[in-house]
């Protein structure tokens, strides 16, 4: 897939060429304070003929600045983009379907998680530090059938020992990413494939003080959106694309 768009953008002809074909590059954005685009580093998997495109059309992208405590900052950010080859006129161009971003230091992640065999719902906390090491971790929610001779506070060392072994992207401190972050983590454990389970956010409105955290000013996280086993930065930034690019062609 990723071979033939990036030929088909370099404009080498093929017989039957689908009338679509829909492609997903990721890569990290690095905003200037002012939300122009630094530069762009795309993942290992994007065709060069299609970085080279891209890279082109997002340099030209304006954002909204980004405020922390008032004031504009420079900014690492993921994104992902979804991308559709259409023909036109007799042609073969890349459209844009949608643009998301995210997060940048939980982007590959690599997340240690026990094996379970209960159903829990789970919200652990996680200190990371500038090199993405977890240095503590904490369960701030957990509500599930136990059993089987099986304690709260077993479940919740486990939990702990474990999820320490994790590992987070590091920080790039001259884009204002902390040097000591916290992140959630809501994880579903579940006995069968099919058991349902509750809505993750309704966690967050029930979490135990976090240890390493002022108890006398408690986080902010009421996540409109999340998945289980995806970390959830403390500290979130507003990323606000200002130009419109969905529908448009690279």
């Amino acid at each position: 897939m990723f071979v033939l768009l990036g030929l088909f953008v370099a404009g080498f002809a093929f017989a039957r060429q689908p009338e679509t074909a829909n492609l997903q590059v990721r890569g990290d954005l690095y905003l200037t304070a002012d939300g122009t685009v630094e530069r762009v580093v795309f993942d290992d998997a994007t065709a060069p003929a299609l970085k080279s495109l891209i890279e082109t059309t997002v340099q030209r992208w304006r954002f909204a600045p980004v405020l922390r405590e008032g004031v504009a900052t420079r900014l690492r950010t993921a994104m992902t983009l979804d991308l559709e080859g259409v023909q036109v006129d007799g042609g073969f161009k890349m459209r844009v379907k949608r643009v998301a971003f995210a997060n940048a230091r939980t982007k590959y992640a690599r997340l240690a998680l026990p094996m379970i065999p209960i159903s829990l719902d789970v919200v652990a906390a996680l200190r990371v530090d500038a090199q993405g090491n977890v240095v503590d971790a904490a369960v701030v929610y957990l509500n599930g059938q136990l059993g089987g001779g099986t304690t709260e506070r077993d479940v919740r060392n486990t939990l702990v020992r474990i999820l320490k072994k994790s590992k987070l992207r590091p920080a790039e401190l001259a884009y204002g990413e902390p040097a000591d972050e916290t992140f959630f983590m809501p994880i579903d454990f579940r006995t069968s494939p099919t058991r349902s389970r509750g809505d993750p956010r309704e966690r967050f409105r029930h979490l135990s003080p976090v240890p390493w955290l002022d108890a006398a000013h408690p986080p902010d996280v009421a996540i409109d959106a999340m998945t289980p086993g995806d970390p959830i930065a403390l500290q979130r930034d507003q990323v606000t694309l200002q130009s419109d690019i969905v529908g448009k062609m690279l």
